[in-house]
C-alpha cells in the first residue's frame, strides 16, 4: 500500500511538472525534448502523439451581434509524428458553423510544420491559399488543408481563432483522439448574461479543475458591472482512442466536454430559459416554421397531387405502401441530415430533391391527406451519437423518420431510402429512441426494430472432367437485402468484381440477379463458379461451402470495455449439395456441431443419401446490442464459426 502510495505521488508530480512545462512553451518554439521524442512509451506502435492542445472560449462585445455579444474560440495544438502512418495528421479541419448565408469566420490562422536537422528546427509555413472548405450537412462546413513537408519526426503546429455570432453554439472540446494526447486544456470564460449546462462523457472526473473570477478592471453591459468567471479543464496523458469493431457512435464514447446554453439573463432583470422541457420541444416544433407549418404546407399540397394524379388503394396499409413508393421514385435525398427543412413544398415538388426533413415531412403530409394517421419522429442517427432523456436538447436530433398509425400499431419507415422495405429504417436510424411529434403527451418509439440481417446461400457442386463446378444462390433479406441493392444494384461487372476478390472463376453469362426493384421481396444473385484446384492427386478435397463464410474473428482485442453493438440480429444459412462423381467415394467428413443459448446459435450438419452428400452451417446472433461482459463469449463463438468455415470433406477413389 506504502509504495503504491509513493507510485501516484511521483505520477502526480510529473502531471504537474509536464503541466507547467506546456503552459510555458510558446507557439513555434520548442525544445531538445521535442525533438528526442521518438515513441509513446505505453503504446510504441503510435504512429503520431499531440504534445498539447490548448483552447479557449471567450466572449466580447459587439453591438451588432445577438444581445451585444458574440464568441471567440481560440486553439493551438502541436503534433509530433512518430512513424509513416502519422503523416497523416498533416490533414487539419476547424469545423464552421453556418446557418443560410451567415457563417463563422476562421481568422488569424498560423500552420507550420518543424523539421529537426543537425540541431536546428526549420520551419515550412502553410500557404493559407491551399485551405477550402468542404459542407458536411446542411449547417456545417470544414475548413480542410494540408500541412506541407511532413515527414517521420516532424512537428506539426497549427493556431487559428473562430468568430462565431451563435451565441448557443459555444464550443464542445474534445480532450481524446485516436492518437494519445499528452496534454489538452479548456478554458471557458463565462458572462453573466449566458448560463451553460455541460455533460462530462468519457470520465468522471478532469485531472485538473478550476474556477475563479478574473481579476482585473470591472466590465460594464448596461447598467450591469460585472467580471467573468473563468472555468479551466485539463486532462493528461489521455490514451488514444480505439473504434473497436461493432461500436457505436465515436461521439457516445469519446472523452468530451459538451456545452448547451441553458439561460440568457438581460439587464433588466429578465431572463428567458433555453433548457426547457421534452413537452416544450414537442410543442416548439410543432408550431416552427421549417417543422409543423412546413408539415401542414405538404398536407395541403398533398391534396391537390393525391386527388388529381392518383387512385389510392383502399386498405390504410396499401395505402402507406403506395405513397411510400411514390415519393421513392419522385424524389431523390441530397445525402444531408437535419430536423428542419430546407426550401419550400413548392420548391421541393419542383426540384424534386431535398434533405431527410424536406422529403420525410412532406411524406408524412402525403399519408396525412391520403387519410392515414401519420407524424414525424425526431432522432439521432448512430453517426451522430445517443439522445441523453435526461437532457433536453434539440441538439441531439439531426433526423426525421415517418411514423404511421396503421391497424393499432405504429409502422416506421423513411422514404430517403429508396432500396429499404417501406416497414424498415435503414442502419442509420437504429439508435435508441426517436421523439414523436403531435399533439398530446411525450411518447418516444424505439427505433432499433426487430428486423435481421439475414443471407441464405445455397449451393450445388458437381464434379465433370477433372473440374469442380458451383451454383451458387444467394438470398439476401431485410438489411441484408438493402446492403445488396446498393452495392450491386444490377450491375454485373460489379458483381464479377466483387466475385473475383473471392477468387473465384465466374463467366459474366453466368450471373443473374432477381428482384433489384421489388424491395419487399429479397435480394437473389445467382453465379456459376469453376475451380480446379481441388483435385490432388486421387482425392477430392472441397470446402462445402467455398469462401462464403466468413474467415476471420472480429473481435481480436483480449478485453472490450464497450456494448457490442450489431446493429440489428444477424442470421446466416449455407446449404451445400456435393454430387460425388462414379468412382469416387466420400473419405472423411467434418465433425458436426451443435451450440444453442440466449446469445446466439450454430449448428453445422451433414448426412450422405445415396451419392450426395447434404451439408448445412448456420449461425445466428439473437440479439443486437451485447454487454461487454459477453465479449468473450462472442469472441469464442466467432472462433468456431471461422473454424467450421473452413472444413473441408475429402472424396477419394475407390
Amino acid at each position: 500500500m506504502q509504495k503504491q502510495k509513493i507510485i501516484t505521488i511521483i505520477f502526480i508530480g510529473f502531471l504537474i511538472a509536464f503541466s507547467a512545462r506546456i503552459e510555458a512553451q510558446e507557439f513555434g518554439k520548442f525544445t531538445r525534448a521535442d525533438a528526442e521524442y521518438n515513441e509513446y512509451l505505453p503504446d510504441k506502435s503510435v504512429s503520431a502523439v499531440v504534445l498539447y492542445d490548448i483552447g479557449k472560449s471567450r466572449f466580447q462585445r459587439n453591438e451588432d451581434a445577438f444581445y451585444g455579444f458574440e464568441l471567440v474560440f481560440e486553439r493551438i495544438t502541436r503534433i509530433k509524428v512518430l512513424s509513416e502512418e502519422g503523416i497523416a495528421w498533416a490533414n487539419v479541419e476547424i469545423p464552421i458553423y453556418q446557418e443560410g448565408s451567415d457563417a463563422e469566420m476562421v481568422y488569424d490562422l498560423e500552420a507550420y510544420t518543424y523539421n529537426y536537422v543537425n540541431g536546428t528546427w526549420y520551419p515550412t509555413p502553410l500557404d493559407n491559399n491551399t485551405s477550402y472548405d468542404e459542407k458536411i450537412d446542411e449547417y456545417w462546413y470544414a475548413r480542410k488543408f494540408k500541412m506541407p513537408d511532413v515527414k517521420v519526426g516532424s512537428i506539426i503546429e497549427v493556431r487559428y481563432q473562430v468568430l462565431s455570432q451563435y451565441i448557443f453554439n459555444l464550443r464542445d472540446w474534445e480532450f481524446q483522439r485516436e492518437i494519445p494526447t499528452l496534454y489538452s486544456k479548456y478554458e471557458v470564460k463565462m458572462i453573466p448574461f449566458f448560463e451553460y449546462t455541460y455533460l462530462l462523457q468519457g470520465r468522471r472526473s478532469f485531472d485538473y479543475e478550476n474556477s475563479y473570477i478574473e481579476i482585473g478592471i470591472p466590465r460594464k453591459f448596461g447598467i450591469v458591472t460585472y467580471k467573468e468567471l473563468v472555468h479551466e479543464y485539463a486532462m493528461s496523458d489521455v490514451p488514444p482512442f480505439k473504434n473497436e469493431i461493432y461500436s457505436s457512435s465515436r461521439n457516445d464514447l469519446i472523452t468530451k466536454i459538451d456545452f448547451q446554453l441553458s439561460k440568457m439573463n438581460k439587464v433588466d432583470g429578465s431572463s428567458m430559459d433555453y433548457l426547457v422541457t421534452w413537452p416544450k420541444i414537442v410543442k416548439d416544433l410543432g408550431k416552427h416554421q421549417k417543422f409543423g407549418k412546413y408539415l401542414r404546407k405538404s398536407e395541403k399540397s398533398a391534396s391537390k397531387i393525391l386527388n388529381s394524379d392518383h387512385q389510392l388503394p383502399e386498405s390504410s396499409r396499401d395505402k402507406f405502401d403506395y405513397i411510400l413508393h411514390y415519393v421513392k421514385e419522385n424524389y431523390t435525398w441530397n445525402k444531408f441530415d437535419g430536423i428542419y427543412i430546407t426550401k419550400s413544398v413548392s420548391n421541393l415538388t419542383s426540384e424534386k430533391t431535398g434533405n431527410v426533413a424536406d422529403i420525410n415531412l412532406f411524406t408524412v403530409g402525403m399519408l396525412k391527406a391520403a387519410g392515414i394517421e401519420a407524424f414525424p419522429v425526431v432522432s439521432s442517427t448512430r453517426g451522430h451519437g445517443t439522445i441523453k432523456y435526461e437532457y433536453p436538447y434539440v441538439s441531439f436530433f439531426n433526423y426525421v423518420v415517418i411514423a404511421a398509425l396503421i391497424d393499432g400499431e405504429y409502422i416506421l419507415a423513411d422514404a430517403t431510402e429508396a432500396m429499404n422495405s417501406n416497414n424498415q429504417l435503414p442502419p442509420r436510424c437504429n439508435n435508441n429512441k426517436g421523439l414523436l411529434i403531435y399533439d398530446g403527451d411525450v411518447k418516444w418509439l424505439e427505433l432499433e426494430g426487430d428486423n435481421s440481417s439475414q443471407l441464405d446461400i445455397s449451393m450445388s457442386i458437381a464434379i465433370n472432367n477433372s473440374i469442380v463446378e458451383a451454383h451458387v444462390i444467394e438470398k439476401a433479406y431485410e438489411y441484408e437485402a438493402l446492403l445488396y441493392r446498393n452495392k450491386y444494384s444490377e450491375d454485373k461487372e460489379i458483381v464479377l468484381s466483387s466475385l473475383n476478390e473471392k477468387e473465384y472463376e465466374v463467366k459474366i453469362a453466368s450471373i443473374d440477379i432477381k428482384n433489384y426493384s421489388n424491395i419487399e421481396e429479397p435480394y437473389v444473385l445467382e453465379y456459376d463458379v469453376e475451380f480446379s484446384e481441388a483435385i490432388k492427386g486421387d482425392k477430392i478435397v472441397i470446402s462445402p461451402f467455398l469462401n462464403e463464410v466468413i474467415d476471420f474473428n472480429p473481435f481480436t482485442e483480449r478485453s472490450r470495455k464497450n456494448p457490442i453493438d450489431m446493429i440489428h440480429p444477424i442470421i446466416r444459412n449455407y446449404e451445400t449439395v456435393i454430387t460425388i462423381p462414379d468412382g469416387y467415394e466420400l473419405e472423411s467428413l467434418p465433425d458436426q456441431y451443435e451450440m444453442s443459448n440466449s446469445r446466439a446459435d450454430i449448428f453445422y450438419t451433414h448426412q450422405q443419401i445415396g451419392n450426395q452428400v447434404l451439408v448445412s452451417f448456420s449461425y445466428h446472433f439473437k440479439q443486437a446490442i451485447y454487454s461487454a461482459k459477453d465479449y468473450d463469449k462472442l469472441k469464442f463463438y466467432y472462433n468456431d464459426i471461422v473454424r467450421k468455415g473452413k472444413d473441408k470433406i475429402v472424396l477419394v477413389k475407390k
